[in-house]
């Protein structure tokens, strides 16, 4: 059995979620390897456990682990430097934190988040701006300085206080004496803690006193859109409405730590605040539960929804200027368990469009598209899911397209950037829109170019088809895995078989990956099973540098700065549109695909990529969908020409320029 506090391995076999013998399986692999995974990690990898499972089982267990085991499970340090320190702690009688924090081997930061983790305690970040000073101001400067606390807000008889030591029963006790109400824990590092008390004992100074009790009371007192957020003023701004503050501070912070998108979340005891950063999903912080509804009903107000409709989704768009920078938000808001969830996607007009060869195309890919995108007729195609990119794919070849002598009409909904030179048909807020129709319309503008937004039906594609066949350039986006995906989709609509005999077809598959962030890069050996699930014949990882990031204040610890894209790219030539007349099974237009001339996978791609020293294997690996066990030669030959020409010898590598692309 395993102890109250044992590692979580011995905590699943106990739960009969692996057995003994899987979890020595791990264990094993774990050992032997140079650069050491997470067990968890290593589990899920087998297929012992689910992610899922994973992340139930830690959070289950978290109060019965020991912070050290939460440190490893999580990556935070690894085995062998939690036995060195406990080892150390034997010796000294020092806590366990204070020697990883002595010896350099965790943050602060990073300790108090894992140690909120354990506890299931909230981790809420003390802006200023988001404290009650009334409530701040009840408890004297000494003690919040000695005891690292800060009394937010107080709601229905409970002040909700931000400690660093919320195992600490007697100060809890204590502030709930001196506070004279129950109180609600959350908690944060003490530099964090301690910086804010600098600037509320200011703020109390130069004479800002708010009113307590309007925290979560003043939240239809909202602001009229345009929604004007400035740094230095969202305290000052927002004083008596502090749902309103909150949520500008929030915004003003993701558009600082570069997020695409905003995510609110009510849970059953704190607002949980993430922001998507370069693809991935990350914690921001976690806020008290009063400011969910107020912050809602802000949202809603700001992109004009109906503040009273609580129990149906309501999408909405809200104009923005965040210290001076022009932003668009997109606000969806949904009604959840615990009071209304709420989802912004982030839109910075001031990103500017990209040119074509920022994408990150191989130089075969890149040649081989402008030559389709300069022909006068034929379609080129997008393909890939939400989030991989596309729109900023149809965008840069607009973009690159736009020269003044070209005439360029498009059909979207909504209009995502404004192009100078460009005709664009904002569908956004109509009433039944009739996509075919619009396109057909169209056609009366005299167009050289035709761009739609997205092909969400068999009729679209009709239309869309047609309109390439009377001698126009057409470009679209449509969701489909890759290539052969998309198109045996088309090949399934009635009436394309005449276009596909006959027209120019390109279609591009894509997917993001995060780049390696170039501040804290080194260079690593990457597992073996890792490189194999490549299949790359006779290839040697030892020969490459490939390249990983360790995380560091730039990249938020992520070790991932920017993005660029993954393609795959097939034309339509002669002998797939012979086989495309005769309507083909899925199966055959796949292996057909498969075996052209030059053709490579969005994994194989990503490959390439990795051994340049631009992403790692594992970021390829996370978001490119699998390729056939079976290799065909003519396939391999150009994947490996690719690799031999990309993986100079170590020591030997020169520049790894990949170029952001941002989710638009």
């Amino acid at each position: 059995m395993a102890t109250a506090e044992g590692p979580l391995g011995e905590l699943l076999v106990d739960d009969n979620v692996i057995t003994r013998s899987q979890l020595n399986h791990a264990l094993q692999i774990h050992k032997e390897q140079e650069q050491r995974q997470r067990l968890g990690d290593i589990l899920a990898d087998l297929g012992y456990i689910t992610r899922r499972q994973l992340r139930d089982s830690i959070k289950r267990h978290g109060k019965k682990m020991r912070i050290g085991d939460v440190l490893v499970e999580n990556g935070t340090i690894t085995r062998e430097q939690l036995q060195d320190v406990l080892g150390q702690q034997a010796l000294t009688g020092d806590a366990l934190g204070k020697i990883l924090l002595d010896q350099e081997i965790v943050g602060e930061e990073e300790l108090a988040r894992a140690l909120s983790r354990q506890l299931d305690i909230p981790y809420v970040v003390p802006q200023p701006s988001l404290v009650d000073i009334a409530v701040f101001s009840r408890l004297p400067e000494r003690f919040l300085k000695l005891n690292s606390v800060i009394p937010m807000l107080e709601t229905d008889g409970a002040v909700t206080v931000v400690l660093a030591d919320p195992t600490d029963q007697n100060l809890v006790l204590q502030l709930e004496d001196m506070l004279g109400a129950d109180v609600e824990l959350a908690m944060c590092s003490r530099t964090r803690i301690a910086d804010a008390i600098e600037s509320l004992l200011l703020q109390k100074t130069v004479g800002g006193q708010g009113r307590a009790g309007e925290m979560a009371g003043g939240a239809a007192d909202v602001l009229p859109a345009p929604l004007v957020i400035e740094s230095g003023a969202i305290a000052e701004q927002h004083e008596v409405n502090r749902a309103a503050s909150a949520f500008d501070y929030i915004v003003y912070r993701a558009l600082q730590e570069r997020a695409s998108d905003i995510h609110i979340e009510p849970e059953r005891d704190r607002v949980r605040i993430r922001f998507r950063i370069d693809g991935a999903l990350t914690f921001a912080t976690d806020l008290p539960l009063p400011l969910a509804q107020p912050m809602a009903v802000r949202a809603k107000a700001l992109a004009g929804l109906d503040i009273s409709k609580v129990l149906q989704q309501q999408e909405g768009r809200i104009l923005a200027d965040v210290d001076g920078e022009k932003v668009d938000l997109r606000v969806a808001v949904c009604r959840v368990v615990f009071g209304e969830a709420v989802a912004i996607r982030i839109f910075r007009k001031d990103a500017g469009l990209m040119d074509l060869d920022e994408l990150g195309m191989l130089p075969a890919q890149m040649a081989a598209y402008t030559a389709m995108a300069a022909q006068s007729s034929g379609a080129a195609l997008f393909a890939g899911p939400t989030g991989a990119g596309k729109t900023t794919t149809l965008y840069a070849t607009l973009n690159h397209l736009n020269d003044g002598a070209t005439k360029i009409v498009t059909v979207e909904a909504p209009v995502e950037y404004a192009m100078e030179g460009v005709v664009q048909n904002n569908l956004a807020g109509r009433e039944a829109v009739d996509l075919p129709r619009a396109l057909f319309g169209v056609l009366h503008h005299d167009p050289d170019v035709i761009a739609l937004g997205e092909i969400d039906t068999s009729e679209t594609v009709e239309a869309l088809l047609e309109c390439a066949l009377m001698g126009h350039k057409v470009f679209a986006t449509l969701h489909a895995e890759e290539t052969a995906s998309a198109i045996v989709r088309l090949a399934n609509v009635s009436g394309a078989a005449t276009f596909l005999a006959s027209a120019d077809l390109l279609v591009l598959a894509q997917r993001l990956v995060r780049k390696v962030c170039p501040n804290c890069s080194e260079v690593y050996v990457p597992r073996r099973d890792i490189v194999q699930q490549f299949q790359v014949k006779g290839f040697d990882p030892d020969t490459v540098d490939f390249r990983r990031g360790t995380g560091c204040q730039e990249c938020l610890g992520s070790g991932f700065r920017g993005r660029t894209g993954v393609f795959e790219l097939f034309v339509v030539g002669s002998e797939m549109r012979d086989v495309l007349l005769g309507r083909p099974a899925a199966r055959e237009l796949i292996e057909l695909i498969r075996k052209a001339p030059g053709f490579l996978s969005l994994k194989q791609a990503g490959f390439v990529k990795a051994v340049q020293g631009i992403t790692t294997l594992e970021e390829v690996l996370r978001v490119a969908p699998p390729i056939e066990a079976e290799v065909v030669r003519e396939q391999q030959d150009v994947f490996e020409a690719l690799i031999r020409k990309a993986g100079l010898r170590r020591g030997q590598r020169t520049g790894r320029n990949g170029a952001d692309v941002a989710d638009r």
